[in-house]
């Protein structure tokens, strides 16, 4: 009791200096005449997919890994990814943005937006994203599909946000190409997989989040808000790995059938946070007590427990800078695990610094402490905290509207985390592991032609060389009005990029994990071509796009990925509309 009396009187004062507007503040105000895609020299970036021959489409060329990546996703999953919310944004009119783009091998793409401030109190958005390919190689299709709906109601005494987030992902697995020089004569189409029927492999997964947050004013004042804080959360997630084995099926052990799997494990979690909160017009604060419950159902073996701890938000929102904090630390349940992340942003005309850092010392995920499945069994024997560090900072000036330049340089430090390593998870073999990214870019344009060249560097510990130490990229296009009313606007470019070697990383089918492969297999150096065209009138946009040009010259077996070579020549269709009103 006197700790909150303390509390709210630390954070009373902080309320006496500024006007509040409303406990929501939306990441951005959609404004008439706003493209969901971005520029018409960017939109085939933003929404047109890159599409590998890896499982899940969702790694390749173009999303190699990074530092940024690293951190979020130690375990190496490549399909039990977790989704994050997109933020709310505002708009004064109803907006509908629809994006769809289709190409070759049943290639789809889409993403529908839709936002609408319900009355002054009320705000819905609504996320629609559906991805899908046959893919090339046999039995290596996957589809994803993705629904966010996000709600909140501002009123003088109670404000409340909900969101929701369904996700399904179904990835059928071919194991990859066993007989490389079968794609020289045939194609890639007809070279030879591991599973060759398409219901033989495959894995899916479903995911459900629901999120509830409520703020209780007691000042009831327009000036400023200070009182008590609910938040809720509820998540349940469920894959299932399946497969029929065949001569080429090699395991070196069978718990319960050797004719054929059907893997299964689900992660149910809810955890309820109470606390308070103050809230100026510059200033927001908060501090809760979290309980979580988890439990874990692998084929009707339980794991489950009751964890106990607190948590602060603080959000700093002046007119140049702005700046985020979010706290937390177990108390009960989880060995005090711990983390903390800061972000700053500082705007001054032309000039734009965005800088975070993230440290996190956390327990290895439920999936990783206990799995019983076909063919594995793993049970840490006693549990460990994983030690991460992210730091990143990005400087960007604008000269004119023709000239800009950039820099970007992050980091990830890894100390005794968890690898799946000779079937099992271990944290004894790579106990240190570091990754850093610098790139330079820019932009310039001249008599209506623009360049953009970029240059990414990186470099890693020696247990640690999956990356490229180069990765360069230049988008050249020509941009201009193709008629004379100046009303339809036309652009034609290309993309050059050329990537240096790194060594491959290995997948593991039934456990769903890149592995640190140790052989010196690797992606040979490539240089590649992209093509593009598009169209656009006012909120109507269509584009045109052809990917991965240089597999005309490339060596064709050159690899991504231990048996998955690179992506052929990939043609895609898109358009953009926007509706308001």
């Amino acid at each position: 009791m006197k700790f909150t009396f303390l509390f709210l009187s630390l954070i009373w004062c902080f309320s006496l200096k500024s006007q509040l507007v409303t406990i929501y503040e939306e990441s951005d105000s959609l404004k008439y005449g706003y493209l969901s895609g971005g520029e018409l020299d960017s939109l085939d970036v933003k929404t047109t997919k890159l599409f590998t021959n890896i499982p899940g489409g969702g790694f390749g060329l173009n999303s190699l890994l990074n530092p940024e990546l690293l951190f979020h996703n130690n375990t190496l999953q490549l399909i039990n990814s977790e989704p994050q919310f997109k933020d709310l944004k505002f708009t004064a009119l109803p907006h509908l943005g629809f994006n769809y783009a289709f190409g070759s091998k049943g290639t789809q793409v889409l993403n529908v937006d839709y936002e609408h401030a319900i009355s002054s109190k009320s705000l819905l958005n609504i996320i629609i994203q559906q991805n899908s390919t046959q893919g090339v190689l046999k039995n290596n299709n996957f589809s994803k599909k993705l629904l966010q709906v996000s709600y909140r109601r501002n009123t003088i005494f109670y404000t409340t946000k909900i969101e929701m987030l369904l996700e399904n992902k179904n990835t059928k697995l071919s194991g990859g190409v066993y007989n490389d020089s079968t794609i020289l004569y045939q194609g890639l189409e007809y070279a030879n997989v591991y599973n060759s029927f398409s219901d033989s492999c495959y894995r899916n997964l479903n995911r459900g989040i629901v999120q509830w947050e409520n703020h209780f004013d007691l000042l009831k004042d327009s000036s400023k808000a200070l009182g008590f804080i609910s938040s809720h959360n509820y998540q349940i997630s469920s894959q299932i790995y399946r497969e029929v084995f065949t001569d080429l099926t090699n395991y070196s052990s069978y718990n319960y059938d050797s004719l054929k799997s059907k893997d299964q494990f689900r992660l149910a979690c809810i955890s309820n946070g109470f606390g308070v909160f103050t809230k100026t017009k510059k200033i927001y604060l908060n501090g809760l007590l979290i309980q979580k419950y988890w439990d874990a159902q692998n084929l009707a073996r339980h794991h489950d427990t009751t964890e106990i701890s607190i948590s602060s938000n603080l959000n700093i929102n002046f007119k140049q800078i702005k700046f985020k904090n979010v706290f937390y630390f177990n108390l009960i349940g989880a060995k005090n695990e711990r983390s903390n992340h800061a972000q700053i942003e500082f705007k001054r005309r032309n000039l734009n610094v965005f800088a975070n850092l993230s440290m996190e010392q956390k327990l290895p995920i439920p999936y990783q402490r206990n799995y019983f499945s076909n063919n594995y069994n793993t049970a840490l024997p006693g549990l460990q905290l994983q030690n991460k560090i992210f730091s990143a900072i990005k400087i960007k000036y604008t000269f004119n509207s023709k000239f800009y330049i950039g820099t970007e340089a992050s980091s990830t430090v890894l100390n005794k985390n968890y690898f799946f390593i000779d079937s099992v998870w271990r944290n004894d073999t790579l106990t240190n592991i570091s990754l850093s990214n610098a790139s330079l870019y820019l932009s310039y344009t001249i008599f209506k032609i623009t360049f953009q060249p970029r240059c990414v560097l990186s470099s890693s510990t020696l247990n640690f060389n999956y990356v490229p130490k180069y990765n360069l990229g230049l988008r050249i296009f020509f941009k201009t009005k193709a008629t004379k009313t100046k009303k339809l606007d036309f652009i034609i470019g290309s993309d050059v990029s050329y990537i240096s070697d790194y060594h491959l990383l290995n997948y593991n089918r039934p456990m769903e994990v890149m592995l640190l492969n140790q052989s010196t297999a690797a992606f040979h150096s490539m240089l590649n071509v992209n093509a593009f065209l598009g169209i656009g009138i006012r909120e109507f946009r269509m584009y045109a796009k052809m990917s991965n040009i240089g597999y005309f010259w490339n060596d064709r077996l050159n690899q991504q990925m231990i048996g998955y070579p690179i992506q052929k020549n990939l043609i895609q269709l898109g358009i953009t509309w926007d509706f308001f009103n």
